[in-house]
């Protein structure tokens, strides 16, 4: 998925959806193509830990599936919808000083610098 590494935009705007793509196992089921859902299937594993938008999603999904179709795996590719909820994030008026991540100084960075 290298050219494809869009995954979360850079200026996410809240009212996109993401999708996370998911491997799933099917049994007794054969799809036809590459865009079926099955009706029923068992999570295996994640395709990647970052979320997506839908397009480049289906880029996955398809690639994953129509290889799948050709190989006539029980495995299948998946986009489930989610919501990403920033638990423990700061709130408008919260102090942050005691809250944020003190980084070690970069090799390149001068001593003096703040």
């Amino acid at each position: 998925m290298d050219d494809a590494h869009e995954q979360v935009p850079a200026v996410y705007h809240p009212d996109e959806p993401l999708v996370r793509v998911w491997i799933v196992q099917c049994h007794g089921w054969f799809p036809c193509h590459w865009n079926d859902v099955p009706p029923e299937a068992i999570a295996v594993a994640a395709a990647s830990d970052a979320c997506m938008t839908p397009r480049v999603a289906a880029q996955f999904v398809e690639g994953f599936n129509r290889e799948m179709l050709q190989c006539r795996r029980s495995f299948w590719a998946i986009a489930v919808p989610i919501t990403v909820r920033f638990e423990k994030d700061l709130t408008p008026g919260e102090s942050a000083v005691a809250r944020g991540l003190e980084f070690p100084p970069r090799e390149d960075q001068c001593a003096a610098s703040p």
